[in-house]
């Protein structure tokens, strides 16, 4: 099947191969979209980690807090 979509090619130990597999498994789904769906979550735990570091450094600053309320007024 012809795609446009980037492909990637990622090799994997046999205990990581059996757990996406299983897990694909389980909801009946590929093993490639299990994968991807796998590769997304993990994208947006390093984004919110990444998120959470900037807001404690600008935190440890003490500038001036607004509240949620006021900020969107």
């Amino acid at each position: 099947m012809v795609t446009n979509h980037p492909r990637v090619n990622v090799t994997l130990d046999d205990g990581l191969h059996e757990m996406l597999s299983s897990l694909a498994r389980s909801g009946k789904k590929s093993l490639s979209v299990a994968a991807k769906e796998m590769i997304e979550v993990g994208l947006s735990l390093q984004e919110d980690r990444y998120f959470s570091e900037l807001s404690e450094k600008r935190l440890a600053k003490g500038g001036k807090n607004i509240s949620h309320e006021d900020a969107w007024k």
